[in-house]
C-alpha cells in the first residue's frame, strides 16, 4: 500500500512541479511581449511626432 502513496504522490509532484515550470515561462513571455508592445508602441509615436 505505501508504493501505491508514494507513486501517486511522485505523480502529483511530477504535475504541479510542470505546472508551475508553465505558468513560469507563461509570465516570463507576457512580460516580454508587453516589451515588444511598449517598444513599438514608442516608434509609432515617435513617427508621428515627426
Amino acid at each position: 500500500m505505501i508504493y501505491l502513496f508514494s507513486a501517486y504522490a511522485a505523480a502529483w509532484f511530477i504535475i504541479f512541479s510542470y505546472l508551475f515550470f508553465l505558468f513560469r515561462r507563461e509570465n516570463k513571455l507576457n512580460e516580454q511581449l508587453q516589451f515588444i508592445e511598449h517598444c513599438l508602441q514608442e516608434k509609432q509615436n515617435r513617427k508621428m511626432v515627426k
